[in-house]
């Protein structure tokens, strides 16, 4: 079982990594400029991925979150 935790967080980075760029490159609009993930969670099976995201301007995490929401369901 430890080599099937190890495969998680090596996904869970990945998935991470791979946002951030997505968040840092290709996301224009401002209120993207200081948004970071903060941490990947991966269920067993691998089918879900929680993110956690944090913004440097406390009061616009909720919009920022909720863009990310809308460009994930484009």
């Amino acid at each position: 079982m430890p080599q099937n935790n190890n495969r998680r967080q090596r996904i869970a980075s990945l998935i991470s990594r791979n946002i951030s760029d997505i968040v840092l490159f290709e996301l224009k609009k401002p209120i993207f400029k200081l948004v970071s993930i903060n941490q990947v969670d991966v269920t067993p099976d691998y089918q879900y991925a929680k993110v956690y995201v944090s913004h440097l301007d406390q009061k616009k995490i909720n919009e920022a979150v909720e863009e990310l929401k809308r460009r994930l369901n484009s």
